[in-house]
């Protein structure tokens, strides 16, 4: 009982001491929600109910937006509400009053009332900011050079033969959530990505607009881990995927309200439908000490964003996010939402493996593997303020998006996996897999390794008595010819529309007496539907229906 006294003489000073006070309110029920489940389309985008349906997830009550009817009886009583998460149906709100707050308390739909964050008044001023053969048909050839002086940071997972096949993220949409993205509109290392329309400025959730290209550079450096276009001078790992923006983070200070901020970008972020999450801020201590997390609270479940990263992963997200940078301070554990069991957690090596010295450490505090798996982040390239020129940084911020992005090129090459058969696979490839522990996880992933184990399963799983094998059909952007060739004759490739139209026609040379490995990736800009492959050479021709969604 003393607890509970306590807990409610807190609650109270709290709303006599501040003007304005920012509160969870958390409903019972959804039951007068203005959608159904089964018209998933009303509130979900079409690309986000696809990405359930092709990993059999089902559209369920948390995926309903929150009853209108509860949020309009709040706002009669406290019109300031700030987010509304479906998932956790709830919403933020400020409350000035006692009045208020009893008010709300006692409303026969709510849950339960919980402080979210103590507001401070900061001098901004003076705060600093946290910083066999392989032929291709229609995809970018790299090699080494092209990487400049990133091409270690990519050699060490081996996504650099990923992209030689083809496979550079191309059709796949990840979330950045930071802390800001300032000249991510103007640098050269973005491009290619900002012509082509694939950087998406969404919203900034700390000041509650669009512009997300302020604030801090931190975001910027993130993204050109990812998706940095320079050849010759830089490279990010998934150079062709599509990238939406989202500031959560408000470098000039520490306080709870940012894991607010986070599960509204993250909601957001699942109903455009993007696959990939990439989030390199973690969540220990605030400013305000009263809401501070402890080492306990990091056990897989527990805080807001923790609870909701979870959720996204049960969307069929793949969720990854930097372990922190806390393994040589008192704190040293990884911090939250890294803590989340479903999380998939990135920590940091230097340019030779070794682990960094910062890199926090795992377990989480009910004993669950942490980190799962490391990149580099010491010593790492990204791109600097000026044009055309990488700077060297650290820090798990970057070795988070090398993995994110390192994923997306994975599960281009198998789009009908799930989000955790991806995990699980680069888990797998891991150097320490048979070994892992809580410095390193599972250890470093080998992007190939992993491509290679799930072709040869995808091969054993689907035999044929006659060559050539194509795969992955249904397809998203391209697909693999496996030939075994007899003969130095000339193999045609062709690919015809749904009314037999002619919209690609390939001839090319292959090696005889062994196995080819042809990659067709020219038709990914083509509409989704049915079409008709035919490969031919001596007189012998194979037809293939094609799929592609």
């Amino acid at each position: 009982m003393k607890r509970i006294y306590f807990l409610a003489f807190f609650i109270i000073l709290y709303i006599s001491s501040y003007s304005q006070q920012k509160f969870w309110v958390t409903f019972k029920d959804k039951n007068q929600s203005n959608f159904s489940l089964d018209k998933p389309e009303e509130f979900l985008s079409p690309k986000s109910v696809e990405r359930r349906f092709r990993q059999g997830i089902p559209i369920v009550e948390n995926d309903l937006p929150i009853s209108e009817t509860y949020i309009n009886e709040i706002k009669n009583i406290a019109p300031n509400i700030i987010h509304a998460s479906k998932w956790l149906n709830a919403i933020s709100v400020e409350l000035k009053s006692k009045e208020q707050y009893d008010a709300i308390k006692n409303l026969p739909f709510v849950k339960n009332i919980s402080i979210v964050n103590t507001y401070k008044n900061l001098d901004k001023s003076t705060i600093a900011s946290k910083d066999e053969p392989i032929i291709t048909i229609g995809a970018p050839t790299f090699d080494a050079n092209k990487y400049g002086q990133g091409h270690n940071q990519i050699k060490m997972i081996s996504i650099d033969t990923l992209h030689a096949l083809g496979y550079t993220g191309k059709g796949m949409d990840i979330a950045v959530f930071d802390a800001g993205f300032i000249n991510a509109d103007k640098l050269d290392f973005f491009d290619i990505a900002r012509n082509d329309e694939r950087i998406v400025p969404v919203w900034n959730f700390v000041d509650n607009n669009n512009r997300v290209y302020i604030r801090s550079g931190h975001g910027m450096n993130v993204l050109s881990v990812m998706c940095a276009n320079i050849p010759n001078t830089f490279i990010g790992a998934a150079p062709d995927a599509k990238y939406y923006l989202f500031i959560t983070e408000d470098s000039y200070s520490e306080t709870i309200v940012e894991e607010d901020n986070w599960v509204a970008a993250a909601e957001k972020a699942d109903s455009i439908g993007v696959d990939i999450f990439n989030t390199s801020l973690g969540y220990t201590q605030y400013d305000d000490t009263s809401t501070s997390h402890t080492y306990g609270s990091m056990n897989g479940d527990s805080t807001t964003i923790t609870r909701a990263a979870n959720i996204a992963a049960s969307k069929g997200i793949l969720v990854v996010n930097s372990a922190g940078n806390e393994g040589n301070s008192s704190w040293r554990y990884i911090s939250a939402p890294a803590d989340g069991d479903s999380v998939f957690t990135i920590g940091a090596v230097n340019e030779n493996g070794l682990l960094a010295g910062f890199s926090s450490r795992g377990p989480n505090s009910s004993g669950h593997l942490k980190p799962n798996v490391c990149g580099q982040g010491a010593n790492i390239i990204v791109a600097s303020n000026n044009n055309s020129v990488v700077a060297r940084s650290n820090g798990t911020s970057f070795s988070s998006p090398l993995i994110a992005a390192s994923s997306a090129c994975l599960w281009q090459a198998f789009p009908n996996k799930t989000s955790s058969q991806i995990f699980h696979e680069i888990e797998k490839s891991a150097h320490l897999y048979t070994n892992p522990n809580y410095d390193y996880g599972f250890g470093i992933p080998n992007f190939y390794k992993a491509y290679k184990k799930m072709e040869l399963e995808y091969n054993q799983q689907n035999p044929t008595t006659s060559l050539p094998k194509v795969y992955p059909n249904p397809f998203r952007n391209g697909f693999t010819i496996l030939w075994n060739s007899t003969s130095e004759s000339p193999l045609s490739i062709r690919i015809f529309n749904s009314i037999g139209q002619s919209i690609s026609d390939e001839t090319i040379q292959v090696p005889a007496n062994q196995f080819s490995r042809i990659y067709i990736n020219n038709i990914a800009e083509k509409d989704a539907g049915h079409y008709t492959l035919q490969i031919l050479q001596d007189k012998k021709s194979y037809t293939y229906p094609l799929i592609k969604y």
